[in-house]
């Protein structure tokens, strides 16, 4: 299963990214200053961004005990994914995912590249 340092390295791996506080002065990721990866305040699940709703929907039906959602989310292509409850080639991939989902084409290229 992830941990907090295994989402770290993975994420500081990737091309342009950086590491900073965002809300409520939680850590998060950002690929040319645009967040990918957020951890939660509860410090066990973090925010992920999905292509769309439907996505979204079916990741939550595919496991409750892996991804889950607040209202506060609501209507918006993002998921909250229990990292201790993932294995770590799949936390990868979400991640990535997310990542490509907010990166400029030079850092995908990068990314592509490696």
């Amino acid at each position: 299963m992830a941990t907090e340092d295994d989402i770290r390295r993975f994420c500081l791996s990737l091309p342009n990214t950086d590491e900073h506080r965002s809300y409520g002065d939680t850590v998060a990721f950002r690929v040319a200053k645009k967040m990918f990866v957020r951890f939660r305040e509860e410090g066990d699940s973090i925010v992920l961004f999905v292509d769309d709703l439907a996505e979204k929907e079916a990741l939550l039906a595919s496991d409750p005990k892996k991804f889950w959602t607040t209202p506060h989310y609501d209507g918006y292509p993002t998921i909250l994914v229990w990292f201790g409850k993932v294995k770590k080639t799949e936390l990868e991939d979400l991640i990535e995912h997310s990542y490509r989902r907010k990166a400029n084409k030079t850092s995908l290229k990068l990314l592509d590249a490696m």
